[in-house]
């Protein structure tokens, strides 16, 4: 086993990830009945090594699950939440794979999902943000936020297409993505800065609290340690 990552819901729901080199991401879960954890689903990413997974609760019925590696790409992820039988059985199903990120311009060290709170704003329902950082010095922050059926038919039009199937396929920029669940509800990814200070790659990144705001913290093979806090216009700065 390569590395491992975890994610507590709540008393009843957690979750455990872990990714070896034979390529596989497996996926446990916690069995609140025989109170251990079983094994969920996997998805093999053959040759294409990852070197970090992070989870999230999506919405009340999928996981989301972004993985990122020596490919530059940071890969995306749904899952249905587990669900037991009356008799503590788990029903498996697959993890499935939406869309990579783009930008990044070497391998991908580590990435964080933030708090829901930034600064003194809250963030709306269904709406977080995340930190991506890479060999190649930067740090990305991309804000997902979930669409409405009003701001799909906007894209529809203005790509011309009224095809709702296609529409997430369709609209995919270097700082904009779609992507959509089975229920047919659409979330948004949106690249919302990039920051540079670090001289050498960066090891990790994660969110923290200072004096009751919200703060990024960074590490850098620069032998330095970053401190990203909001500005006045909720932008990230060192």
């Amino acid at each position: 086993m390569n590395f491992l990552t975890s994610l507590y819901i709540e008393s009843n729901e957690a979750y455990f990830a872990t990714f070896s080199t034979n390529g596989n991401l497996n996926l446990y879960t916690l069995n609140p009945g025989k109170k251990n954890y079983e094994f969920y689903s996997t998805i093999c990413y053959k040759k294409k090594l990852q070197d970090v997974i992070s989870l999230i609760a999506l919405d009340k019925d999928y996981l989301l699950i972004l993985s990122g590696g020596y490919d530059n790409l940071i890969n995306v992820h749904i899952i249905k939440r587990r669900i037991f039988s009356t008799e503590n059985i788990l029903e498996k199903t697959d993890i499935e794979f939406k869309l990579s990120l783009q930008g990044h311009l070497n391998s991908i060290r580590d990435i964080s999902f933030s708090p829901i709170k930034i600064g003194n704003n809250e963030l709306k329902e269904k709406e977080f943000l995340f930190a991506s950082c890479s060999q190649d010095t930067f740090i990305r922050i991309w804000h997902i936020s979930k669409i409405s059926k009003e701001e799909i038919d906007v894209l529809a039009s203005n790509l011309n297409s009224k095809t709702t199937n296609t529409i997430y396929e369709e609209y995919k920029t270097k700082m904009s993505y779609v992507f959509r669940t089975k229920e047919q509800d659409y979330f948004n990814i949106v690249l919302d800065s990039i920051l540079g200070g670090h001289e050498e790659p960066i090891s990790s990144v994660k969110w923290g609290i200072l004096d009751d705001k919200k703060v990024l913290l960074s590490s850098s093979f620069d032998f330095t340690l970053g401190l990203w806090k909001w500005d006045e216009k909720m932008v990230l700065i060192l």
